[in-house]
């Protein structure tokens, strides 16, 4: 639509076709003809151009309080850093003067072999001795007593001790040149008066293992007859009581005997301590498994003192001892008659085998 500000001319068509008729031109003058621009425009134009201006500034203007702002924000924050790393700085500063402190506190309780009782304390940058807490060591809760593993197919400690005194006191009532041997009746019946009475009575001292319990008189005259293959009539209970005593440990063989003979000290002749001290084939098997936390049970040093007081001979002017190589040929007599068994307590319950005639 045209502006309705703005003057248009009109062509008459008629006059310009007479025109173009008389002339016979072919061109067509426009259609329209810009006039003159009235006052109003003008002022228009001024205006938005005034306007233009005014934001123009005004964008410059925020421009310059944005980076102004900006430029503050980043000094402040630069100056905050600044202060915040001296800041770190110093109380680094602090806290190692008080650890340095507290150091020679330490170090002078170390060089005067003093305890520190005050209770130290760093409290960020600040040490203190505080005198009003006394420290003391928590001693740790004593272990338990020691105790012997106890297993229904071997002897204990305490009851080979008792069976060991009781042969020994029936050997000082009897008379002749060999005390030492029993008869099958009276070694038969001691055996069977104990099973009697550990099936009654029960104990830890004086009882049997419950594996013997179940014994016969049977097997009892069957053990005696194993020992005394010549059908003499007499048991040796010292020879009796060392299988006993080592009945569930592997019968030994002669490398083995060798071994304990010379971590005893090699002589024919040992003391006690030596004896004890020596390392057997037997220690492990003989060991008793300890509690948590408890005292160790050594029942691997009993059993060598219990077989040491067993084979030991009595010395006039000094202190029992021990025929090392006798006590060999004791240990390797079970194999040699029966080359079948294993541990000792297989040749003591093995089958009685029938006299020759």
């Amino acid at each position: 639509m045209p502006d309705v500000t703005q003057q248009q001319a009109v062509i008459d068509p008629k006059k310009g076709a007479k025109k173009d008729v008389k002339k016979g031109a072919t061109k067509v003058e426009e259609d329209s003809q810009a006039v003159e621009e009235s006052q109003y425009v003008k002022e228009m134009r001024e205006a938005i151009k005034t306007e233009k201006a005014i934001l123009r500034f005004r964008l410059v203007q925020i421009r310059n309080w944005a980076l102004e702002n900006l430029r503050q924000n980043k000094k402040a924050a630069i100056d905050l850093y600044k202060k915040l790393d001296d800041w770190i700085f110093v109380a680094q500063k602090a806290e190692m003067d008080s650890i340095e402190e507290m150091c020679i506190v330490i170090k002078e309780a170390i060089e005067s072999e003093s305890k520190i009782q005050n209770e130290l304390c760093i409290q960020f940058m600040d040490f203190t001795v505080n005198e009003k807490i006394m420290n003391f060591i928590t001693p740790p809760p004593p272990k338990l007593e020691a105790m012997e593993d106890r297993r229904d197919y071997r002897f204990t400690i305490p009851q080979l001790q008792a069976l060991y005194e009781e042969f020994l006191r029936i050997e000082n009532f009897n008379s002749g040149e060999s005390p030492e041997q029993f008869t099958v009746q009276q070694l038969s019946q001691t055996l069977m008066n104990k099973i009697n009475y550990s099936k009654n009575f029960g104990g830890y001292l004086n009882a049997l293992p419950k594996h013997f319990q179940f014994i016969d008189l049977q097997a009892i005259m069957g053990m005696t007859r194993n020992i005394d293959n010549n059908n003499t009539g007499l048991v040796n209970w010292r020879q009796f009581m060392t299988y006993l005593t080592l009945g569930n440990s592997p019968l030994p063989t002669v490398n083995k005997l060798n071994e304990a003979k010379a971590s005893a000290g090699g002589k024919d002749m040992v003391t006690k301590a030596q004896f004890v001290g020596a390392k057997f084939w037997f220690d492990e098997c003989e060991a008793s498994r300890d509690r948590q936390y408890s005292e160790p049970f050594d029942r691997a040093s009993m059993i060598k003192e219990i077989l040491f007081d067993i084979n030991a001979r009595a010395q006039a002017e000094s202190e029992p001892t021990l025929d090392f190589d006798k006590f060999a040929e004791t240990l390797r007599i079970p194999y040699a008659r029966n080359n079948h068994a294993k541990i000792f307590s297989d040749f003591l319950f093995s089958p009685v085998k029938a006299i020759q005639i």
